[in-house]
């Protein structure tokens, strides 16, 4: 009979159970953890720039009180480049977060793990059987807040830098703050098949507040998900092996 000592280890997604014998696994569990350290670190800072009142005090002067709002224009031309950097951190973090959980499937479930360096959330789903795990992935990789995401992380690293707009420049007397949206962008996929040939994607504005609150939560659910279908494939696994044992870390 085979034993095997097991570490469970926690995190706000849910529990994971990782081997001893192989210290690699566990760096995966940890950089899930780190990674998910950074979006909360960079959705604070972007929630603590896009909700200061002062932004909103000198946005509105420069709407009512254009003539005069050099100060102005340069506090929100300021806010601006620190929102778009937080927010194309946070975006990038919360698309890594899933490629990581790729790492973790690779590592825990199979028996001869690919090459670590060819994982990734979108490909892992050929690897594993057609369980409950499998189509979580699906699910997700299907899910227009992932397509938005990973479509977002893509143009900034190659193509196109989504910019960040507010409605209501010179008009209405709104606040610049209320009307923030990231703007449309697009990017070009060329099929395997024949390289000369590319098709232009588009992707539609979408609120920067949906950003900062709804995809952050949205993520976090389905993270949650993939940690409970993945714990149940790892429990069959170590009943096939025989008897095991627990630390807590």
């Amino acid at each position: 009979m085979n034993y095997l000592t097991l570490i469970k280890t926690f995190d706000d997604i849910g529990l994971f159970y990782t081997t001893i014998g192989n210290r690699d696994d566990y760096k995966f569990i940890d950089g899930l953890i780190r990674v998910r350290s950074r979006i909360m670190y960079h959705n604070r800072n972007l929630n603590d720039v896009f909700f200061d009142s002062k932004f909103e005090q000198h946005a509105k002067k420069m709407l009512t009180d254009p003539l005069n709002a050099n100060d102005s224009h340069e506090v929100v031309s300021d806010n601006l480049t620190k929102i778009d950097a937080e927010l194309v951190a946070m975006m990038q973090a919360i698309r890594t977060q899933f490629d990581v959980f790729a790492q973790i499937i690779n590592s825990e479930l199979f028996a001869n793990p690919i090459d670590p360096f060819i994982v990734d959330f979108k490909n892992i789903k050929k690897q594993v059987p057609d369980t409950g795990l499998c189509a979580s992935i699906e699910n997700i990789i299907s899910d227009q807040n992932f397509i938005y995401l990973d479509d977002f992380v893509n143009s900034n690293k190659h193509v196109d830098l989504p910019s960040i707009n507010g409605f209501g420049w010179s008009k209405d007397m709104e606040y610049l703050i209320e009307g923030f949206n990231v703007s449309e962008f697009k990017r070009k996929i060329r099929e395997r098949r024949s390289s000369s040939t590319a098709t232009t994607y588009t992707v539609n504005p979408k609120e920067l507040l949906d950003l900062m609150v709804i995809l952050p939560m949205w993520a976090n659910d389905q993270l949650k998900q993939l940690s409970a279908c993945l714990k149940l494939e790892q429990v069959k696994k170590l009943d096939s092996l025989g008897e095991w044992n627990e630390v807590i870390l």
